[in-house]
């Protein structure tokens, strides 16, 4: 029998949840139940008891409202980001909670954001300073990548020699 269909008791025999209590076996006609009158008559005493329950008031309630957020289509997600991102992680998720469609909400969210320019770092590197030399074995390096990358008997000769 596996562990969750499987009563539990404590040392003395003991249920120990109530859900315990609910689920066990009753007695047979050949092994009935006694009475209170029976009960104190052998020398016991009535009393009330605290039973622990297997789940809290609370876990029920966070279950309860879980199951509300999934039947409105909200599920909750837990997503590792680098700490800069965390805050634009959010907004994206509070834009798609506020029924924004994903390309509607990342393009807010990047209109917020500066994007480095990339014609002026073109720029830039063409205006650097470079010696002859520097200038040869960059117009070279290209040479080559551009015969590498068509293939062919040249390639062959120039893999063969590098």
């Amino acid at each position: 029998m596996n562990d969750d269909k499987q009563n539990k008791f404590n040392f003395s025999g003991h249920i120990v949840n109530i859900e315990d209590a609910e689920n066990a076996t009753t007695p047979t006609e050949n092994n009935p139940t006694y009475t209170d009158d029976q009960l104190e008559k052998a020398g016991l005493v009535r009393t009330s008891a605290f039973v622990r329950s297997k789940r809290s008031k609370n876990a029920l309630r966070v279950e309860k409202h879980k199951n509300k957020k999934e039947d409105q289509g909200i599920k909750q997600l837990n997503v590792e980001v680098p700490a800069e991102h965390r805050e634009r992680m959010k907004q994206l998720a509070n834009a798609l909670k506020q029924g924004s469609t994903l390309a509607d909400a990342m393009k807010a969210m990047l209109s917020d954001t500066k994007l480095p320019d990339t014609s002026k770092s073109a720029q830039k590197v063409t205006e650097s300073v470079k010696t002859e030399e520097q200038i040869d074995y960059a117009k070279l390096g290209e040479k080559v990548a551009d015969i590498r990358a068509k293939g062919g008997f040249k390639a062959f000769l120039l893999n063969r020699l590098l």
